[in-house]
């Protein structure tokens, strides 16, 4: 949940089972959460707990990525956590520009 809250995480991708143990009691204090998608279910649970792979079968095969600015973080990295709150990270696309 930290991670989440910390990340300011819009989307979730996870199981089923997971979801169920680790997330769904949460979601009332995760307010920026508005879609889990669940890797191993066929029908969406609900309007915002949707299936991935039925999503992905009415998905195009055309995307256009849309451009992003330099200054947009590409990846945040997490800390485990084992020894307190997990410490956050983040990688710039040009950070690995030499």
């Amino acid at each position: 949940m930290q991670r989440l809250s910390i990340g300011g995480g819009k989307v979730l991708l996870t199981t089923q089972r997971l979801y169920a143990r680790k997330v769904e009691d949460l979601r009332p204090q995760l307010p920026n959460l508005q879609y889990v998608l669940l890797a191993d279910i066929d029908e969406d649970l609900s309007d915002d707990v949707l299936s991935l792979p039925r999503l992905m079968e009415r998905a195009s095969p055309d995307f256009t990525i849309p451009p992003t600015n330099p200054e947009d973080p590409a990846l945040l990295h997490f800390t485990s956590g084992t020894t307190g709150s997990p410490k956050a990270s983040m990688s710039w696309p040009w950070s690995s520009i030499t």
